[in-house]
């Protein structure tokens, strides 16, 4: 009774594909007629050589690869890479730019999706050290101890309106934050006020 099947579906095939080109949906017609599964239509198909359309269809495609260059073949429209070392190599290197490490001065691989923020060391080892020997206890005196500043000084130096960064470059100040402080400082003494727009400074007359 099998084998009678199989004849039948194997009419069945070549009066209806002929070139040996299954199109969709014609191997569940074959099955609910004949009593069969799906699959085995397909397997006894495919014993006589008979392929889907879509298999035939793709062809093998010459291309080049993105990343090293060389030529690969594909049967896929969307195939870039001959490799997925390529791959995985090309989009590295593509959200990636080379940055010099400011303490080290070696060359190192900073993430651009930051938003234009570049990162300044290549390592938190290299930064703690960076720190350390600028403003820590290992660094000069002068960048450790605290700023004297008079009164009259700042009203001789500050006579336009200006900012907390301003003011740390005006008087030699190694760290924003200390800046900062003695703007609040002064601003607390009464000797600044705030000009207009928040943030901006002016000597008090």
């Amino acid at each position: 009774m099998k084998s009678s099947k199989v004849e039948i579906v194997l009419e069945k095939l070549k009066l209806h594909a002929p070139d040996k080109m299954i199109r969709s949906g014609f191997l569940t017609y074959i099955g609910k007629d004949v009593g069969l599964s799906r699959e085995r239509i397909r397997q006894i198909a495919n014993q006589h050589g008979y392929q889907p359309s879509h298999e035939t269809s793709r062809k093998l495609k010459i291309k080049n690869c993105y990343y090293c260059g060389n030529k690969f073949s594909s049967k896929y429209y969307t195939s870039k890479f001959c490799t997925n070392k390529c791959r995985i190599r090309f989009h590295f290197y593509k959200h990636n730019t080379l940055e010099v490490c400011t303490f080290c001065k070696l060359g190192y691989l900073s993430p651009t999706s930051r938003r234009g923020e570049h990162l300044i060391y290549c390592s938190k080892t290299c930064q703690g050290k960076d720190l350390a020997k600028n403003f820590g206890w290992g660094s000069p005196r002068d960048n450790r101890k605290p700023k004297y500043i008079s009164i009259d000084n700042v009203k001789d130096k500050l006579k336009e309106p200006f900012t907390t960064r301003e003011f740390a470059v005006k008087f030699g100040y190694s760290s924003f934050g200390g800046a900062y402080s003695a703007v609040n400082s002064l601003k607390f003494l009464g000797v600044i006020v705030n000009y207009k727009v928040k943030g901006i400074y002016i000597v008090k007359n």
